[in-house]
């Protein structure tokens, strides 16, 4: 993926990455908090039982840190605040082997020891300010910092520190941060609104789509001055495409990787430095920066009302599952709501 680019790309250097610095270092001490709080919940470093084949943390830890995780932001039917939910201290009994992480903190075919706690309770962080209203809707934003273990910190962390270093030396921190931020925080509220309710989901992925987006507009932008043009853009649509069948596998949110992407693309174009030859080009460019600002705004208000409006993903669409998940076997089960 790091070979995305020709040269010229690599070689543009003129901003500091302020903010790929500080965003990484924020990741790297939260991913240890991870490992910290699971250790203090748990009594292990990372869960074992079943074994997270992503060397991580439980997923009640990730839901007690910041996780994206619907039911402690808004009412759902399934998991309503009076319910009685594993706690996340509690020991599982009988999972065993190598598994990625189940994402989902109520489990019904094993038997848990102690007794069960509040919706409040799993969620932590913050109280809700009526009991009966889960109402943390900052999750859109701390979910972009957490991983789900150390391996998938580090293959986000070498996607962050090459391809994100590079293009915010050239676009400069404050655009490069609005462009990642925008790209995870909308990843997360398209997957919000269309992922199983029960799912919770964490990672800067949806930032990364972003910045993949950016790739595509800086190669349109130089086009002409581009060293066999078509060859680069097969590659990327051949990195695009790779990312969304990897997608599809169990415990990846493919629709934070999909919302990740169009938000970078219409927020790219926005702040992204493009040239112009005239004034007629330019005026042309931020006519239609205003139309994609308009249009990148009715896109956040638009999914987070529909985040809000409680329907389950497949009300919304009962076909959009399969843009997240295969066909076969069980795979798709989770998006059932009978």
């Amino acid at each position: 993926m790091g070979n995305a680019k020709p040269d010229r790309f690599w070689n543009r250097r003129s901003w500091s990455p302020i903010f790929t610095y500080l965003s990484a270092a924020a990741m790297l001490g939260l991913i240890v908090y991870e490992l910290v709080r699971n250790y203090q919940l748990t009594g292990n470093v990372i869960e074992m039982s079943p074994f997270n084949i992503m060397i991580g943390p439980s997923a009640n830890t990730l839901i007690q840190v910041g996780a994206r995780y619907v039911p402690c932001m808004r009412l759902t039917e399934r998991y309503p605040p009076t319910g009685d939910y594993q706690c996340p201290n509690m020991t599982d009994v009988g999972q065993t082997g190598a598994t990625a992480p189940t994402l989902r903190p109520v489990q019904t075919n094993v038997t848990i020891m102690g007794d069960p706690c509040t919706l409040q309770e799993v969620c932590g962080i913050s109280s809700f300010a009526d009991p009966a209203v889960p109402d943390q809707w900052y999750r859109f934003i701390t979910a972009i910092f957490l991983h789900a273990g150390v391996i998938h910190w580090l293959f986000n962390m070498f996607l962050h520190m090459s391809l994100g270093a590079s293009m915010e030396r050239f676009m400069n921190p404050i655009r490069y941060a609005i462009v990642w931020l925008a790209s995870g925080a909308f990843g997360f509220i398209f997957g919000g609104v269309f992922s199983p309710v029960g799912n919770a989901s964490v990672g800067c992925s949806g930032a990364l789509f972003g910045i993949v987006a950016l790739l595509f507009i800086d190669l349109f932008t130089q086009w002409r001055t581009t060293l066999n043009p078509w060859w680069e853009f097969t590659k990327l649509v051949f990195l695009i495409l790779f990312c969304f069948v990897y997608g599809l596998l169990p415990g990846v949110d493919n629709f934070a990787h999909i919302g990740g992407f169009v938000a970078g693309l219409f927020s790219g174009i926005i702040f992204f430095p493009i040239p112009t030859a005239n004034r007629t080009a330019k005026i042309s460019l931020w006519v239609i920066r205003l139309i994609l600002l308009g249009g990148l705004v009715g896109m956040f208000y638009g999914m987070i009302h529909v985040f809000y409006s409680g329907k389950e993903s497949e009300e919304i669409c009962s076909w959009c599952k399969y843009l997240a998940c295969l066909p076969i076997a069980d795979m798709c089960d989770a998006y059932y709501t009978s």
